[in-house]
């Protein structure tokens, strides 16, 4: 009962009112029934549950009826029903129910798929029509009509997954049907099938990856579909160069200079180059900032490059593409251009306390992670085996850089501040090393000797910042 009061007045009225409420059983999904027969897929002892299969309406489990024995096209056949909501993926399990290949089977309208797994754990799969609907088998591969004869006529389904969409022509009939994305069509033989739509990716496969590129399929472009059940992929293409890098993931593996494309969706890792550095974008990056991220969700085009750090200490580097600064990386294999005004380009990878090197200025090939620093430029052009020396510690010479005969001398780079001794080779009164005249260095000469007869001539000094030249 409900009471109502009215306190809007100083004399209010009641009512009351006897409401009645009915309490019961939740609604319950309409359902249909499905009826298996024979010795495949019912246990031949009456008056109790199907025990020779499972049967699930998407992942619920269902329970049969009591085997009942009735008549089924002529033939007394063990039967069982069981309650199925309409539209539901009906899985059918723990038989042998193919013998060497899965196929799939229209029933009463209905394509009924026999999943070969090994001949003892198979599956029947199908999706429930908003009717009753028998199965009777007996023998594998095939089904039972209602007049005793057998159903095993094999269709072929196409389907669409990432969003493929386009139109089936049969070879064999001229018959042409529709692919909606994301859908699945029944096809009876062999044809041809034309993209309209390419869904998530850039191209159409009809595996989870394919390593032949020409295979893949663009909008307008035709893939041939055989007599078999065919899934159509959305796919992008993913590219990866660089000594054992790899991307892999999903059960698909990309290697370098394999280039595939690869279903839409799928997660790939990145991994495997020496410098454990990667440039990973849409476009071909031959420089930038390494990746930071290492994981790659297809979808879009990509490429994967192992890379190479590059630091610079006083040095620009240039690609075509761009200028390069320190910490950023470069695509294994580029060329680069480096320079330093005024000075001589040295590679100080292997010590970073180098205090002479070669002049590596201008193009040099991007092969291994490398460090270069700008030293002052010191051009080397006495007479032919002249040498020159760097003063380790006080009094002590290192190991002396023969002159060789170049056209404009040999150049070099030599740390600012350092102590060097030139020696010419003809002790005959030939050149006398000394600075060039009009350079404008700031290298110093700290002690010089003249040539004579049996006596070298020499000149330490100490470098500066600017470039000099011996003569």
């Amino acid at each position: 009962q409900v009471t109502n009061r009215d306190t809007s007045v100083e004399n209010r009225v009641e009512t009351t009112t006897t409401v009645y409420v009915k309490v019961g059983a939740a609604a319950t999904e309409p359902t249909r029934t499905l009826t298996l027969g024979g010795a495949l897929l019912v246990s031949s002892t009456a008056g109790v549950a199907n025990s020779k299969v499972n049967v699930y309406a998407g992942s619920d489990g269902k329970a049969s009826s009591n085997v009942v024995n009735k008549m089924l096209n002529g033939v007394e056949t063990s039967t069982a029903t069981y309650q199925i909501p309409a539209g539901k993926l009906v899985t059918i399990s723990k038989g042998a129910f193919a013998s060497s290949a899965s196929l799939t089977i229209p029933v009463d309208g209905v394509n009924v798929t026999i999943n070969y797994v090994d001949g003892t754990n198979d599956t029947i799969t199908f999706i429930m029509p908003d009717k009753d609907f028998t199965l009777n088998m007996k023998d594998d591969d095939k089904f039972v009509n209602e007049d005793g004869g057998d159903i095993d006529t094999q269709v072929y389904v196409l389907k669409s997954i990432g969003g493929v969409a386009g139109e089936f022509t049969e070879t064999a009939s001229g018959e042409k049907k529709t692919l909606a994305a994301g859908g699945e069509i029944t096809i009876a033989g062999a044809g041809t099938f034309t993209v309209t739509s390419t869904g998530d990716g850039t191209k159409v496969i009809t595996a989870k990856s394919e390593t032949t590129v020409a295979n893949a399929k663009g909008v307008g472009e035709t893939i041939s579909v055989s007599a078999a059940n065919t899934t159509l992929y959305a796919a992008s293409l993913v590219k990866v160069t660089g000594t054992s890098a790899q991307a892999a993931g999903g059960g698909v593996t990309v290697t370098a200079g394999a280039p595939a494309y690869v279903a839409t969706g799928i997660d790939l890792t990145v991994s495997g180059f020496s410098g454990s550095k990667y440039l990973i974008g849409e476009t071909d990056l031959k420089i930038g900032d390494a990746a930071t991220n290492l994981k790659v969700t297809t979808g879009k085009d990509v490429y994967i490059n192992g890379a190479l750090e590059i630091t610079l200490d006083g040095v620009t580097a240039t690609h075509a593409d761009g200028a390069v600064t320190t910490g950023q990386v470069v695509k294994a294999g580029e060329t680069l251009n480096l320079a330093a005004a005024g000075k001589a380009v040295v590679d100080i990878t292997s010590n970073a306390n180098l205090k002479v090197g070669a002049d590596v200025t201008g193009s040099v090939t991007y092969s291994t992670a490398s460090s270069y620093k700008a030293f002052t430029k010191v051009t080397l052009n006495v007479e032919e085996d002249a040498t020159l020396e760097l003063e380790t510690y006080t009094g002590m010479w290192d190991t002396p850089i023969t002159q060789s005969d170049t056209a404009g001398g040999d150049v070099m780079g030599i740390v600012e501040g350092a102590t060097i001794r030139v020696t010419e080779a003809n002790a005959n009164g030939g050149k006398n090393p000394d600075i060039k005249a009009g350079t404008g260095s700031d290298s110093t000469k700290i002690a010089f000797t003249s040539s004579a007869t049996g006596v070298s001539g020499l000149a330490v000094f100490k470098i500066g910042a600017e470039a000099v030249e011996f003569n």
